[in-house]
């Protein structure tokens, strides 16, 4: 049976197992990082539900110690690593049971809509299309698991700035340490540590809820939710934008993006003109 690794963060893997369902004919196993379990358990209990193609076995790796896994590891010495990009060749090119398939493929973000079926899409946005009203809340997401960071300072003011308009400013933090190395309390912000189930269910249930943050893999999931989703790209990584922008696609739902260069004035600006 083939194997595919699906690796890198959240949103990579959200997007490459979205991609293989759209794509393969037969039954294939998943290779993911322990840390990003819960996004492909998510997809399949909750958006991959018909014909679905994966066999159920996953093997796991430590990432980032690891960006490819080691393959005699995890019981598959004598296999092929082979690195697969769906804007280079088709993927039956690639299909060999000794052959572990890489599936990141060098794609980000919106590019990855051409190669995605458009019936496990529509799932994904009827999932979220339920949501209630709810207070006026705001979830900091300020960290990327690369660790590159946009000042303190700003998001501080766009919280100062949201509370004035009334709405309630919380911070998302992790306990993976081991990734998310920079992590902090925004400031007049209280802390939740939600796991991405727990934030899927709460967007579900709350629409009046603003996502705010860098650019980053949990925004892959998110885009599609009703919610206004405000996300601030970092000045590096340098290809990240506009590269990874979701306005380059048509699937994003609700987002507002803001991309370098920019100053706090600049942001602030951009916010204000949203009706919050």
């Amino acid at each position: 049976m083939q194997y595919f690794v699906c690796n890198y963060g959240l949103g990579d893997i959200f997007n490459q197992i979205i991609y293989l369902e759209s794509n393969m004919t037969s039954r294939f196993n998943l290779i993911v990082p322990k840390r990003n379990l819960e996004v492909a358990k998510f997809l399949y209990k909750n958006i991959i539900t018909e014909d679905v193609k994966f066999s159920g076995e996953i093997l796991q790796y430590d990432f980032p110690t690891h960006v490819f896994p080691n393959l005699s590891t995890i019981g598959l010495e004598g296999y092929n690593l082979k690195m697969h990009s769906p804007k280079i060749e088709p993927l039956a090119n690639v299909l060999d049971e000794k052959n572990v398939v890489i599936a990141h493929g060098a794609l980000c973000g919106a590019e990855w809509e051409p190669f995605q079926s458009q019936k496990i899409i529509k799932k994904i946005k009827n999932y979220f299309s339920k949501n209630e009203g709810g207070n006026k809340k705001a979830i900091f997401f300020t960290e990327r698991s690369d660790n590159f960071s946009i000042e303190k300072n700003l998001w501080d003011t766009i919280s100062q700035t949201l509370v004035q308009k009334g709405y309630n400013t919380f911070t998302n933090l992790t306990d993976k340490q081991d990734v998310y190395k920079n992590e902090f309390l925004v400031e007049g912000s209280s802390v939740l540590k939600m796991s991405l189930i727990d934030i899927i269910q709460h967007v579900k249930e709350n629409s009046n809820t603003i996502l705010i943050g860098q650019r980053a893999g949990i925004f892959d999931v998110l885009k599609y939710t009703q919610n206004l989703k405000i996300i601030v790209y970092p000045e590096q990584p340098d290809w990240l934008y506009p590269g990874c922008n979701f306005a380059k696609g048509k699937e994003a739902v609700n987002v507002f993006e803001i991309g370098p260069p920019y100053n706090y004035q600049n942001v602030l600006d951009k916010i204000n003109y949203l009706d919050l």
